[in-house]
């Protein structure tokens, strides 16, 4: 399914404990909010993990600092296999000044795969080193939004806060290419001892019933992602785990046989409500007799499109954390992606993933050399490899995700790649080795920074009127 981490919520809380009074210094604030709060992590009523938070004046290297840890566990089954993410994360804030980040340190354990993340300041802003079993990267970064002074507002702000007005809460992802993560509080009303907030991050949306001081006694994403303030021993106690593409299933109410036998759908859909559905060759809305439909159709453009422009190209080419074109990537390009046009070129490397990967959902990873180390992965591992290969190769590429019929009748969560072939986006799908995509392919997102799918869980329903097969 498309790829996201809990670590967007777990800051929110981190950032959220740390609110003071308009008076106070900020050493007196971190003194008086210090604290350690555990929380349950749910999707769809599901127990998945839990999240420990703590925030402490500390020292680091003789200077008197706020401490923010935080650590996490994820545990699930996909496509049959347990899969099993721990991480931890201790940050440092100086109490001087806007109380700016002085160092962060962060390790992972993803399904036994272990990377860590060192930040420190230096001249030019701060120096991000990361190590995995694919080896180090290290890169400088300028100035990070995240400090105390914007975390101390919070408080303030909810003393005074009414109906509709905002604020925005910044933290900081070091592992992404955009470091500074906004999220947006609209204040909807009191319920004491709490206020009732909205929040919207990355386009996802919920809400938080913080309370007095900031901190979080419950965040919802959606309809289906939740953390719950608990008793820290109550938080670590998990149910056994079911299978999530399961769980998370949309079911569309007939069974469809092959999914790459079908070339289009015409669907009745509930649910959207104003989530924006990008719209192309391949995919449309349509209103009929007070219903919404949504037609697929092959991946077949009417016109003759265009070429990207130069910023849209220079996007989709370049090197990221996530996607590193490296010279190993570039040699893999050159050495399996030959053809002599885009489309051969992908047709190749598309290939070439889909026969090299391991089919599993208990080898995630975030960056492409991690995948490419690892051989293995699910649909996001898949995609992201692909789309780093395709750069390497100089062809524009993204990942994209949303729904594709899998099984008895349903359309699991999926990731898959779009390249430019100097006219239009054409889809390909390494994990099942298509190139165009089958017809059941619903796409949600053209960036997989973008959440705002996951407002739809729970709430999208669909419902299969029509198939057109090949």
């Amino acid at each position: 399914m498309p790829g996201w981490s809990w670590a967007a919520l777990f800051i929110l809380t981190v950032s959220a404990a740390l609110a003071g009074g308009e008076t106070e210094s900020l050493a007196q604030f971190v003194q008086r909010t210090a604290g350690r709060q555990a929380y349950g992590v749910y999707m769809l009523g599901q127990k998945v993990g839990w999240s420990l938070v703590e925030s402490r004046p500390g020292n680091l290297l003789g200077q008197p600092v706020a401490v923010c840890s935080e650590e996490d566990w994820t545990e699930m089954v996909m496509m049959g296999e347990r899969t099993v993410s721990r991480g931890k994360s201790v940050t440092y804030y100086t109490l001087t000044g806007e109380g700016a980040v002085l160092a962060c340190q962060e390790w992972s354990l993803e399904d036994g795969q272990e990377s860590t993340i060192r930040v420190q300041r230096c001249a030019d802003g701060y120096r991000v080193e990361r190590r995995s079993p694919a080896g180090e990267t290290v890169r400088i970064i300028g100035t990070v939004r995240d400090n105390l002074a914007e975390s101390q507002k919070l408080e303030q702000w909810l003393a005074r806060a009414r109906p509709g007005e905002h604020f925005s809460d910044w933290s900081c992802d070091f592992s992404a290419q955009e470091c500074d993560n906004e999220t947006r509080l609209t204040f909807r009303e009191s319920q004491p001892p709490f206020f009732l907030l909205q929040l919207t991050q990355q386009g996802a949306r919920g809400e938080m019933l913080a309370r007095s001081d900031g901190s979080a006694e419950r965040i919802s994403i959606g309809s289906g992602v939740e953390l719950r303030a608990e008793v820290e021993a109550q938080a670590r106690k998990l149910e056994p785990p079911r299978e999530m593409l399961d769980l998370m299933m949309v079911q569309g109410g007939r069974e469809l046989g092959e999914a790459r036998t079908v070339r289009g759908l015409t669907m009745e859909v509930e649910g959207l409500d104003d989530f924006p559905l990008p719209e192309s060759h391949r995919q449309r809305l349509r209103r009929e007799d007070q219903r919404l439909l949504l037609v697929t159709g092959e991946d077949l453009p009417t016109d003759m499109g265009r070429p990207l422009p130069a910023e849209e190209r220079a996007r989709y080419l370049a090197s990221t954390p996530e996607t590193q074109v490296d010279s190993k990537m570039r040699e893999l390009a050159r050495r399996h992606g030959r053809g002599s046009d885009p489309r051969e070129r992908a047709e190749r490397l598309k290939s070439w993933v889909f026969h090299r990967l391991e089919k599993t959902g208990a080898s995630n990873a975030f960056t492409a050399k991690d995948v490419l180390h690892n051989r293995a992965g699910d649909c996001t591992e898949h995609s992201l490899l692909l789309v780093a290969l395709l750069r390497a190769a100089g062809i524009p590429a993204r990942e994209v995700g949303g729904l594709a019929y899998a099984r008895d009748g349903g359309f699991a969560w999926h990731a898959w790649a779009e390249f430019h072939d100097s006219h239009h986006w054409v889809s390909a799908d390494p994990t099942w080795d298509e190139l165009p995509v089958d017809g059941t392919h619903i796409k949600l997102s053209n960036d997989p920074r973008d959440l705002a799918w996951i407002n739809l869980v729970g709430r999208l329903k669909l419902k299969v009127v029509e198939v057109d097969y090949f």
